[in-house]
Parts: C-alpha cells; sequence; structure tokens
C-alpha cells in the first residue's frame, strides 16, 4: 500500500474549533519560506532600470574643485573662478552623506532571511469543507504546535463571502500542503467587498513531524 496519505483537513465541527483555542504553544519552531520579499524586490530593480534608460555624455568636470550649494547667491564668482566668500562649510554638498536620516536606515538581517520587518499576525479560522470557485492559494509560513499540529498562514478573502480549507499528503520524507480559498454557497449571489485578509488554520498530521520537510502540495482538484 502506498505510505502516501492523502486528507482534507475540515475544522467545520465545533470539537475541532474547541480544541485550537486558548492553546499555549511550548517549544514552538517557527519556520518561514524566503520569498516574501523576493516580488517587491524584483519590481523595485525593474522601476530603477527604466528609470535609467537613457544613455547620456558625463558633463566635463570644471577645473575648480570647489562645490557651490545650489540656487541663487548675492554675488556670481570671482574672474578667476573662486567661489562666493559667503559661502561657509555647511553650505558644500559631500555625495558621500546622505541628506537625512531616513537615508541611512538600513534593514537588519538576522541571518536567518529575517530583516526585521513586523509580520502580520493571522486570524486563525476554521475550515470550510463545501466551498466553490476555488482557488488555490499558496501558503506565506507555518508554525509547528506541536508534534502533530501545524499552523499554515495564508491570504485569502473577506470571511463573511470566502472560506478556507487544506488538503495534506504525507509520507516518510514530506509533509505536502494546500491551502484553498473558496466562496461560500451562502454567499453566492452577496456582493462581497475585494480585500485581503492573512489568516491562519490549523492542520492536523497523522504522525509527528519529526525531521520531515514542509512543502507545498501543487495541482490540487478545486470545486
Amino acid at each position: 500500500m502506498d505510505d502516501r496519505r492523502r486528507y482534507g483537513s475540515t475544522l467545520g465541527s465545533s470539537s475541532a474549533g474547541s480544541a485550537h483555542t486558548g492553546r499555549t504553544r511550548p517549544g514552538l519552531r517557527r519556520r518561514r519560506r524566503a520569498v516574501a520579499f523576493a516580488a517587491p524586490l524584483l519590481g523595485a530593480l525593474l522601476l530603477s532600470g527604466c528609470a535609467g534608460g537613457g544613455e547620456q555624455d558625463a558633463p566635463e568636470p570644471d577645473e575648480d574643485p570647489v562645490t557651490t550649494a545650489p540656487g541663487p547667491s548675492p554675488q556670481g564668482p570671482d574672474d578667476d573662478g573662486a567661489a562666493d566668500e559667503t559661502q561657509g562649510p555647511d553650505d558644500m554638498t559631500d555625495p558621500d552623506e546622505p541628506d537625512s536620516d531616513v537615508a541611512q536606515t538600513d534593514l537588519e538581517d538576522s541571518g536567518d532571511g529575517d530583516t526585521g520587518v513586523p509580520e502580520p499576525t493571522p486570524q486563525q479560522v476554521e475550515e470550510t469543507p463545501e466551498l466553490i470557485e476555488e482557488v488555490q492559494a499558496t501558503w506565506e509560513a507555518y508554525e509547528e504546535l506541536s508534534e502533530t499540529e501545524l499552523e499554515v498562514m495564508f491570504y485569502s478573502g473577506n470571511l463573511s463571502c470566502y472560506g478556507v480549507r487544506t488538503v495534506v499528503e504525507e509520507d516518510a520524507e514530506e509533509v505536502r500542503i494546500a491551502t484553498v480559498s473558496g466562496r461560500l454557497p451562502e454567499a453566492a449571489d452577496q456582493p462581497c467587498t475585494q480585500e485581503a485578509l492573512y489568516v491562519s488554520v490549523v492542520v492536523e498530521l497523522e504522525e509527528p513531524l519529526g525531521d520531515r520537510e514542509v512543502v507545498e502540495l501543487p495541482d490540487v482538484e478545486l470545486n
């Protein structure tokens, strides 16, 4: 018999909901995939590339190395090209120094992909087994609550119109999880606001996680 077991976690029952309420998390381990900032970073690089697409010849530098601050001055330069004596050292522009303290702000990297930016707090929800117009929502992160429990975080829609469910497959090497978001049948004809909510569901494993890797389960069957 194939050692891979596939099942969909359903938290629609009240017993499942009560099992995950008000629980402490001893020995909590957090693992996050290092892809969250790849798309914004790539977009910024593309924008900067477009802005600098034109080629221009660099202007010839002046013989006089003295740099003056931009803007009109009370007196023009002397005949020998010297700067106006009314300008003090504070008016000189140093290209190596940032214009403000904001430019000096750097994100500290702890070495494990964490840049110090606070992450949103997910809203834990129960799964809905019956959904329509489903789409697969790639999960962002997970937390190991116990040896057989994982809390999986991802984005879904307005909770008054949309529900979520998970599909899980396990074997000796991996735990594969898919998160699915879909419209509630009772809200099929209901107008809904378009918003993205950071939610989480608790997944029950058949065996302790141990050293197994948690990965995305692709191409699940959708309703």
